[in-house]
């Protein structure tokens, strides 16, 4: 998958890509929301992009040999207790 190759290339920019891709698919839907005209049309879908973010962090985590379960698992055990601060 060329989405593999990028990411040993170049990890932390291919991974910021794809999150401000989704972040602008998610504005496109968004009333009121900033989006560049021009380009609303090469936006693809939300789905696409969440699939993309999900592609770069697997293989991210595959090329830095981390457990994603495992680490899911023990960040899970950490929210429990957290106290959360909610953002308006």
């Amino acid at each position: 998958m060329i989405i593999c190759q990028l990411v040993k290339l170049d990890p932390e920019n291919t991974i910021l890509e794809e999150v401000g891709e989704l972040a602008k698919a998610i504005r496109k839907g968004l009333p009121n929301a900033s989006v560049d005209e021009k380009k609303i049309k090469n936006y693809d879908t939300i789905e696409s992009e969440v699939a993309d973010v999900l592609i770069v962090l697997l293989s991210v985590c595959n090329s830095l040999n981390i457990d994603i379960y495992s680490a899911l698992i023990e960040k899970e055990k950490e929210n429990v207790t957290r106290v959360w601060k909610l953002y308006k």
